[in-house]
């Protein structure tokens, strides 16, 4: 899966953390759940599936409504459900089922206008927090861990952006991500 990372920062001592994923990773989901609660109120986990590749649509459909919905998904199933790990969801949907890639122009429009958001910063230590203000842009990091065809191309637009968006990859977690690795291993500086 696909993972944009966003950290917003007032001072040294307060960052606050928006994640942008597909919503339905499970690797996403466990790593915020290890997380202790005082730093659960800073990080919003923002989950941007296509509406086609969601279990059990039905009980999210309603107007002013408050709804239960099953995240145990069905085994034989090839949709996924989301992740209740996630603060918020948006939902792409161009009318397609059980398949992804939708979601990428959402997603990649949402992460650049958020980038480009001004934040201020200061120099705070536990004695001392100096008043002036730096205004800088919110810095953004991809992190890929597992994920399919369309994580590499997301990976080519970031490394292709003016200025570049640094990308972890995380090897060992299988398919878009290995196959990353093994070709940066492969190339050297020349890729």
């Amino acid at each position: 899966s696909w993972v944009g990372w966003f950290q917003f920062s007032k001072c040294r001592r307060k960052n606050y953390v928006l994640i942008i994923c597909l919503g339905v990773s499970r690797h996403v989901g466990d790593a915020l759940k290890g997380r202790a609660s005082p730093h659960l109120r800073k990080i919003c986990a923002v989950g941007i599936p296509p509406w086609g590749i969601i279990e059990n649509q039905r009980d999210l459909i309603g107007k002013d409504v408050v709804c239960l919905y099953q995240t145990l998904g069905n085994p034989l199933s090839k949709l996924s459900t989301l992740n209740s790990m996630h603060s918020h969801f948006l939902m792409a949907d161009d009318g397609t089922v059980g398949k992804y890639g939708n979601e990428m122009m959402l997603r990649r429009n949402l992460e650049k206008y958020i980038s480009l958001q001004k934040i201020h910063t200061s120099e705070c230590s536990d004695f001392w927090c100096d008043r002036d203000l730096f205004v800088t842009s919110v810095p953004i990091v991809g992190l890929v861990v597992e994920g399919g065809p369309n994580v590499v191309l997301m990976v080519w637009e970031y490394v292709r952006a003016s200025p570049a968006v640094p990308v972890v990859v995380y090897e060992g977690t299988g398919r878009a991500a290995d196959i990353l690795a093994f070709t940066h291993k492969h190339t050297g500086d020349a890729g």
